[in-house]
């Protein structure tokens, strides 16, 4: 049967707990479940209709084994948090590689790219608020449309974002402002 009808029919009776932990933990809730009171869950073609022992001893299981019932509902949470650790490992590995190379290497293209970008971001991003405070003088001036305003506004706006987000990761690649920085030093340190 279906996890989703066993969770809504588990809600339903007011077994908000057991419900959680079959949505977190799935197959795994619904064994340990089985398990415990002796009830099947799974084996119906629809939803079971409890008597009202089985009913008791359901509430009992939610009383007795609360902790247990809330690790099985973060289940599934670990496991998103598993692949959001290993993009994150992968990154701080990739960063703490392009800093290595950029110690050992030929410092001179990086060192380039690092002066371009501060000097087009030097320029461009007051140039771009300039042009913000002029589109508002403009729009009271001639009386240029709201939207268009607007739509410009946002736009300006987005690019001003962009580029103090390209600035950022500049200083965070050059001067060190994430874990794998950190870890960089710490493993130089060991050595």
């Amino acid at each position: 049967m279906a996890i989703e009808i066993i969770t809504a029919m588990l809600a339903k009776k007011g077994l908000s707990l057991l419900a959680g932990a079959v949505d977190g933990a799935g197959d795994k809730a619904i064994s340990w479940i089985e398990e415990k009171t002796g009830i099947n869950l799974g084996g119906h073609d629809g939803p079971p209709e409890f008597t009202s022992e089985q009913l008791m001893a359901l509430h009992q299981l939610e009383s007795d084994e609360r902790v247990e019932l809330k690790r099985l509902a973060l289940e599934k949470y670990k496991e998103g948090n598993r692949h959001a650790e290993s993009t994150f490992a992968l990154e701080a590995d990739d960063r703490a590689d392009a800093r290595e190379m950029y110690t050992k290497g030929g410092k001179e293209m990086q060192d380039r790219l690092i002066d371009w970008v501060f000097k087009f971001t030097s320029f461009i991003i007051p140039a771009l608020l300039l042009a913000d405070v002029l589109l508002v003088v403009a729009a009271k001036i001639w009386g240029i449309d709201a939207t268009i305003c607007a739509a410009i506004g946002t736009l300006i706006g987005v690019c001003l974002g962009r580029f103090g987000d390209e600035r950022k990761t500049i200083l965070e690649y050059a001067f060190g402002g994430s874990a794998s920085n950190d870890r960089l030093h710490e493993d130089k340190a060991k050595t």
